[in-house]
């Protein structure tokens, strides 16, 4: 993987090379950039989504099936099972869309 990797950077820099000042290349360029940007929170939201909510619900599967009464028992398992559900609880703010949202939101007003 990274024998690929090096590989396609030394693609991009041989091709830079020749092409810096050639303005139609960097139009181009900037203008795949861009329909990326734009595209990659309709593929998050939409392809994505589904592999996330899996991951959501393994690790509700998961806290669900432990002691809670040994938790209890032990204040750094408490500390760290509060901490836990606390993370979950915030997951959702952290989300492409979420970002995206708050940054249209603000550049809005």
């Amino acid at each position: 993987m990274g024998h690929v990797i090096a590989r396609i950077l030394d693609e991009l820099l041989t091709s830079f090379k020749k092409n810096y000042k050639r303005p139609r290349v960097w139009i181009g360029l900037l203008s795949v950039f861009f329909c990326l940007v734009l595209l990659f929170p309709y593929v998050d939201s939409n392809i994505f989504y589904y592999s996330r909510i899996q991951n959501r619900i393994d690790v509700l599967e998961s806290v669900m099936e432990l002691d809670e009464a040994k938790i209890n028992k032990n204040l750094l398992y408490k500390e760290e099972y509060q901490s836990i559900l606390q993370e979950i609880g915030q997951q959702k703010e952290y989300t492409v869309n979420s970002i995206w949202n708050r940054f249209f939101h603000i550049s809005k007003k």
